[in-house]
């Protein structure tokens, strides 16, 4: 279990086999999974993992250093008009094809 883990380590930085540092802030919230998951649900209802990915998708994009806003708003606008086509054409296809062959991105 996680709390076993967290002894573990507890005992080990008393012993002086680890650094205190070891026991960093992710460690730290395994403790409190259990209870969150309790509280909130599946983890999966609430994960930010989408969000990450999707400003990991920007932040890999070329952004313009003196002119970041705009640059970032030319990327925005471009890639909404680009999804905003896929789902057009998605749905004109879904005039000939069964609910289940869509696909969108």
């Amino acid at each position: 279990s996680i709390s076993r883990f967290q002894s573990f380590l507890y005992t080990q930085i008393q012993l002086e086999n680890l650094l205190r540092n070891c026991f960093t802030s992710n460690i730290h919230y395994l403790g409190h999974i259990a209870m969150i998951i309790e509280r909130l649900g599946p983890l999966q209802t609430y994960s930010c993992r989408q969000l990450e990915r999707t400003i990991g998708h920007y932040k890999h994009r070329t952004i313009s250093t003196t002119l970041p806003g705009s640059s970032f708003q030319r990327i925005l606008k471009n890639e909404s008009a680009l999804n905003h086509v896929a789902a057009l054409e998605a749905l004109e296809n879904a005039e000939n094809d069964s609910p289940s062959d869509v696909l969108f991105k």
